[in-house]
């Protein structure tokens, strides 16, 4: 008893039948994830760059300078610049909304 397969039971291209819906928040999700990735690597230079020189001035090696900046651009200035981009996106929709609708149960 042989039995023949016609179609794969997954299938990566299956799409579920019926209209696509319309995400209206598809393009609010893409700016906040690019703000965030654009705030993290500015952040990430700007304090890595700017605690390398202040070690650099105080005294530090080269070597320990870049460390020390390489550690605190990673740890502050990545989480930081990340959130603050993201939250820029996310306060000026916020405040697109509020404009359209003063009613609205905007973040204000």
């Amino acid at each position: 008893m042989a039995t023949s397969m016609t179609a794969p039971i997954y299938s990566s291209s299956f799409t579920p039948p019926g209209p696509k819906t319309f995400d209206p928040d598809e393009h609010l999700e893409h700016d906040v994830f690019h703000r965030i990735m654009v705030g993290a690597v500015s952040g990430f230079l700007l304090v890595g760059v700017i605690v390398f020189l202040g070690a650099l001035w105080a005294g530090l090696g080269a070597v320990s300078a870049l460390g020390v900046g390489a550690f605190s651009g990673f740890w502050s200035g990545s989480i930081s610049g990340g959130m603050v981009g993201g939250l820029t996106v996310i306060d000026r929709e916020n405040a697109k909304l509020a404009q359209n609708d003063p009613d609205s149960a905007a973040l204000h």
